[in-house]
């Protein structure tokens, strides 16, 4: 089960960190990354601008279809998801790093 959850934690993070390098430059979400840096509120860095801040909504959204599918809901599900969402931070930055 541990296993399951390490693997599951790791395709997070290279989705995650994927999307980031998809808002490179030159890359087809270039548009999307120069938008959030004009819009200068609080929501850029968790929508794309900070690979540990998108560990918060990359993490959701992965997340809980996933756990959804695979559980239904129980409230030790809201547990995991914050579990998964500290322990994704540090994923998406050694990903990160190591690209």
């Amino acid at each position: 089960m541990m296993l399951d959850i390490l693997i599951f934690v790791l395709f997070q993070g290279l989705a995650i960190n994927g999307f980031q390098q998809a808002m490179d430059e030159g890359m087809i979400f270039e548009w999307y990354k120069k938008w959030l840096k004009k819009q200068k509120t609080w929501f850029g860095k968790p929508m794309g601008l900070c690979i540990k801040c998108s560990a918060s909504i990359g993490g959701t959204i992965t997340f809980w279809p996933a756990a959804l599918y695979a559980f239904g809901f129980r409230p030790i599900e809201l547990f995991a998801w914050v579990f998964d969402i500290f322990v994704l931070v540090v994923v998406n930055f050694w990903i990160f790093k190591r690209l």
